[in-house]
């Protein structure tokens, strides 16, 4: 052990191999005084390595962008050579991307890519709990979910909002209400789309150009005239 000569040790190493500093700190890279437990200082070798031998897989935790610039923190598999997980330095997060701030600057906080293949987020929650993703402009009461898209599980429903309320409803058999969450409620015949929350006036509008018609059209088949049977122009 190393040791001052009021006999305060400053670091151990056992006969197993192990190290221990137990009042200090480590740094590596500089004789700076260390910041934190442990301080890793450099350009080129300021990263931690973990490499599980048993599937001989290696993965670094580093301040850049491996094999491409000095910039951001990474995660980086080494064994594929691959970036899954980049923060840059203006804190934009990018997942199977190392360039987030390469997409829409008003949606680039947090990128999700599948590269050249299929990208996705998947949210996971209970069979009778809800899944949802929230549109905030404030942290009380209705500003934290503004606008929402949310999936009630217990229901298997797909509920859209906007101003904090429910505007319109997919439930589990395809049906859709619009300002209304009942559209099971009504005739059998006519319930794959309900408009209508059953107080005041409500309404439909098709909106053309001058030019042209606004037709609602009654079909049996998808050829032909049977793709408008019956029409309203």
């Amino acid at each position: 052990h190393l040791s001052d000569l009021d006999s305060n040790q400053f670091l151990t190493v056992s006969s197993a191999g192990n190290v221990n500093i137990p009042n200090g700190s480590l740094m590596v890279g500089s004789t700076t005084a260390p910041a934190r437990g442990i301080h890793l200082k450099g350009i080129i070798n300021a990263a931690i390595r973990f490499e599980n031998t048993s599937n001989a897989k290696v993965w670094e935790l580093s301040p850049s962008i491996p094999n491409v610039g000095n910039s951001g923190f990474s995660l980086h598999n080494v064994t594929d050579n691959t970036i899954p997980l980049h923060i840059d330095n203006s804190n934009r997060v990018g997942i199977g991307t190392n360039i987030p701030s390469s997409f829409f600057s008003g949606a680039s906080n947090l990128v999700v890519s599948g590269g050249s293949g299929n990208g996705g987020i998947t949210i996971d929650a209970g069979t009778s709990s809800i899944s949802a993703l929230h549109f905030a402009d404030g942290t009380s009461g209705s500003e934290t979910y503004r606008g929402y898209l949310s999936y009630n599980h217990s229901s298997d429903a797909l509920l859209l909002g906007t101003s904090g309320v429910e505007r319109m409803r997919i439930d589990s058999s395809g049906r859709v209400g619009i300002g209304n969450a009942i559209a099971s409620s009504m005739n059998a015949g006519a319930n794959q789309l309900v408009v209508g929350s059953g107080s005041t006036g409500q309404g439909i509008t098709l909106y053309s150009s001058t030019s042209t018609a606004g037709s609602i059209h009654f079909a049996d088949g998808t050829s032909g005239d049977a793709a408008y049977r019956g029409q309203l122009v």
